[in-house]
This record gives C-alpha cells, structure tokens and sequence, in this order.
C-alpha cells in the first residue's frame, strides 16, 4: 500500500496546514503524521496521531502542525501504523516552510 504525498493547504508562522488525498486504509491500521527539522532524524521526529480505522475506510485528512520555528523549513510525511504500533507503510515526504516574521508595522488609521 503507497501513501499519498502531503500537501500543503494553509501556513502561518507557526503552524502548518497539511491535507493529503483520500485512499483506503485496512481495518487495523492508524494514520499518523510525522515532522522534522532538516538536520533532526525521522527518529526523533514528532508524531501526531492522524486518527484510528475502525472499519476499513476512505481517509480524507487535513491536519495542524503547530507550535513551530517562523520561517523554517519542515519535512512532513504519513505513516501507516498496526495495532502493536508498527510501522507498516512509509509515505513520502514533503519539505514546507513557515512563514517569516512579518516585521512590517501594522496600518494606523484615525476616526474623527
């Protein structure tokens, strides 16, 4: 079973909104969603539950990955998980940014 790719749908400083496509996952597996800096190992990545398949199902998915580095960049990817929490399937993986600091002042405007 392939994985599909992470896409991006909405980023901020601090948080990334990732969405991938639907496919079919089999009764005993969990979709999680795994992240990290460029220089960190998939070892010691964070890892978010995506949630469990109670029955085989068709998973549309959209996720927050919060609490992140403004402007750095993430790599992101989907694994699929077996009930005794191994690893099954590898997705491939995705490398977003953060947005930067906007350091521009904010408008002022005056109301008579």
């Amino acid at each position: 079973m392939s994985l599909p790719k992470p896409e991006l749908k909405d980023v901020d400083e601090t948080s990334l909104t990732i969405a991938w496509a639907p496919f079919d996952i089999p009764v005993d597996r969990f979709i999680r969603i795994q992240y990290k800096l460029p220089h960190e190992s998939w070892d010691d990545c964070v890892t978010l539950n995506a949630g469990p398949s109670k029955e085989e199902v068709k998973v549309t998915a959209e996720s927050q990955v919060g609490d992140l580095v403004p402007g750095t960049p993430y790599f992101v990817r989907l694994v699929l998980i077996d009930s005794d929490e191994n690893i099954q399937t590898i997705g491939p993986e995705t490398v977003f940014d953060t947005a930067p600091v906007n350091c521009t002042p904010k408008e002022r405007s005056c109301i008579v």
